[in-house]
């Protein structure tokens, strides 16, 4: 979360609680606010704890961007926002990227693959992933999720816990592979060969 959007929330959240204590003062609502730390007090302590593993989710981020544009391993997670993986020039390697809230785009258009296994792996809680592959790519892919869509070019399964599971014919003769396992929760999952 960047830092105007955190700010633009505690700034809400003030204007919240002002408004509240005017209405208390006018008479409009009955509300004690010493009853209500009193009680709620533990959430302080929650928000604070919050606030920790936030700033050190972000520290960590940030110092693996670095690491990530000087290698093949694109991995991580995150727990909020939308992860967008692009202009890979060099070999695909192993992509694994999470996510608890939002979407994931891995577009490997303009990517190569290196000899062997190459993997991309996402996983999402609440949110869609796509993933774009060259048609020249040799795939095999295993996409489920709880509720929501899974597709592959003109395979569609959706409803509960659809699922599709697909190899390419000749993947097994090729020297360069690519493995692709998607799920999410609640959401789409939609896998595409470009023409590129």
């Amino acid at each position: 979360m960047s830092k105007v959007s955190k700010n633009s929330i505690l700034g809400l959240v003030i204007v919240f609680f002002g408004f509240i204590l005017l209405f208390d003062s006018l008479g409009y609502v009955e509300f004690d606010f010493w009853r209500l730390i009193d009680k709620l007090w533990p959430l302080v302590l929650i928000i604070i704890g919050l606030i920790v593993i936030f700033k050190s989710r972000e520290r960590a981020e940030s110092e693996s961007l670095s690491v990530e544009l000087n290698s093949s391993d694109y991995s991580g997670s995150t727990l909020f926002g939308d992860i967008r993986v692009a202009g890979i020039s060099k070999d695909v390697g192993k992509i694994d990227r999470s996510l608890l809230f939002g979407d994931i785009v891995i577009d490997l258009s303009g990517s190569k693959l290196k000899d062997g296994n190459n993997y991309v792996k996402a996983s999402v809680i609440f949110g869609d992933v796509d993933v774009i592959v060259p048609a020249d790519f040799p795939v095999c892919m295993d996409l489920g999720c709880i509720a929501g869509s899974v597709s592959y070019g003109a395979k569609k399964s959706d409803g509960l816990m659809p699922r599709i599971r697909y190899t390419d014919t000749d993947f097994d003769n090729t020297p360069a592979k690519l493995y692709i396992k998607a799920n999410t929760t609640f959401g789409d999952i939609r896998v595409v060969k470009s023409e590129k």
